[in-house]
């Protein structure tokens, strides 16, 4: 806004006494003209300020509703990751299993031929012996799946982390 500047106002006087009309209604008329001109200035600012205001209410709802859109995403990928996480350590504890269990195979089947290191077998145990291998192919098969999907799960658990880690610093940079 405009400062009123101080200025000395001087009227002549009239024969009579009293000031001349004419200089009080010119001086009138200049102060009514620097008062309207004041007022419209003030109004324009006002309505820019106003605008302005507006348009700031409107990103910041904007940016609101984003947030909470990140925040619920970042929740539902918490979520994922817990689910994730469960999951890896019942495939973890399943394949342990299943390598201890072929470890065991393993070593029966090592004992086994120990006991007929000549090659002699009897029949039942060539069946036995059979029924082992086809047991242990299965398990290497099921142990190789294991490993994959822990393979997975480990690249989707990294992956996860990296989309949490870049939310938290997308939330971070818009408070």
């Amino acid at each position: 806004m405009s400062e009123k500047i101080n200025r000395n106002i001087y009227f002549r006087k009239n024969l009579f006494g009293g000031f001349n009309k004419n200089d009080v209604i010119a001086f009138l008329a200049e102060q009514s003209r620097d008062q309207i001109s004041e007022k419209d200035t003030s109004k324009r600012e006002l309505a820019a300020l106003k605008a302005e205001g507006q348009a700031s209410a409107g990103e910041a709802d904007k940016l609101r509703g984003e947030l909470a859109s990140m925040a619920e995403t970042l929740s539902a990928k918490y979520g994922e990751e817990k689910l994730l996480k469960s999951n890896l350590e019942a495939e973890t504890a399943r394949r342990r299993q299943a390598e201890e269990k072929l470890s065991r195979l393993q070593d029966e089947l090592k004992n086994a031929a120990d006991e007929f290191g000549d090659g002699a077998r009897p029949p039942s145990s060539n069946a036995q012996v059979e029924e082992l291998l086809s047991k242990i192919d299965t398990l290497s098969v099921r142990n190789a799946e294991l490993s994959a999907a822990v393979a997975r799960l480990t690249r989707f658990k990294e992956s996860v982390a990296g989309l949490i880690g870049g939310a938290d610093i997308t939330a971070e940079e818009q408070l």
